[in-house]
């Protein structure tokens, strides 16, 4: 739907409404099921669902999908430049930042901040929106150093918490730095899918959610038996570690980057 060099920032747009979602969504639910319960919570979201896809059907343009003869297997896919190390990245990053999400209320306990989990996660929120809009603004000309700046960004979160985890004036500037590298994360990776995939990108973005929930899933397994054996005291440092895989996976992504820029007629594979 938009102009390839502005596909960056159409998708920091659409990618805004799951940010603004996560801010506002944990104090207007827990609003709402104060005012009308649980069930009445679920009946509202249901009739907004349900107008949500009226609207779709009406409002948003359809586009042809391509044939059983069109459409490049997952191996080829795979193999396309490029593809691999962004896959590895978004693997290695959402693994990091669900880690410390899921557990969010556990970390927070050496800060006495538990029980403001809302206000804390609402705190990201706004930096994950800060950091949504700067991306959006600049992604489409300054995508390398978007994606290496997530990566830094976070890691400096990483260790704050590390470092100041038990003091709880510390805790707000930390997260809003973790949601800075968080926020844009999602429009980075899939501004650089669209580049390398081209028309694949279909096929590279179903390997893209997979890789994602695959992180999530495997982030609550981990944080599950860290949690349960030396405690959330290594949670910091253990994602230190994964972050430090992530960098070696968006400086490979780059590469491909430049070197796609440098031969635009090579070849893909």
């Amino acid at each position: 739907m938009s102009p390839a060099h502005l596909s960056g920032r159409a998708i920091a747009i659409a990618a805004s409404g799951a940010t603004i979602a996560v801010v506002f969504g944990v104090p207007l639910s827990t609003l709402l099921g104060s005012l009308v319960g649980w069930q009445g919570a679920f009946g509202v979201m249901s009739a907004l669902s349900l107008v949500v896809i009226v609207w779709v059907i009406a409002v948003v343009p359809d586009f042809p999908g391509q044939s059983k003869e069109e459409r490049q297997s997952l191996v080829a896919v795979f193999n396309i430049q490029g593809i691999r190390p962004i896959l590895f990245l978004v693997f290695t990053f959402i693994l990091s930042h669900n880690i410390l999400y899921i557990y969010i209320e556990p970390l927070l306990r050496p800060s006495g901040l538990s029980g403001r989990v809302g206000i804390v996660l609402f705190t990201f929120g706004l930096g994950s929106l800060a950091g949504l809009w700067l991306v959006g603004l600049l992604v489409d000309r300054r995508l390398e150093l978007f994606a290496v700046a997530s990566v830094l960004i976070f890691a400096l979160a990483v260790v704050l918490l590390g470092l100041c985890g038990n003091i709880a004036s510390a805790i707000y500037p930390t997260v809003i730095v973790w949601g800075l590298a968080v926020g844009g994360f999602a429009t980075i990776t899939q501004a650089a899918l669209a580049r390398f995939a081209g028309s694949a990108v279909d096929v590279a973005q179903a390997m893209y959610t997979t890789g994602w929930n695959t992180a999530v899933a495997v982030a609550g397994m981990l944080g599950g038996v860290l949690l349960d054996g030396p405690g959330t005291i290594v949670f910091p440092w253990v994602v230190a570690v994964v972050l430090a895989l992530a960098l070696a996976g968006v400086l490979s992504m780059n590469r491909a980057l430049q070197r796609r820029t440098a031969s635009p007629g090579s070849p893909a594979v």
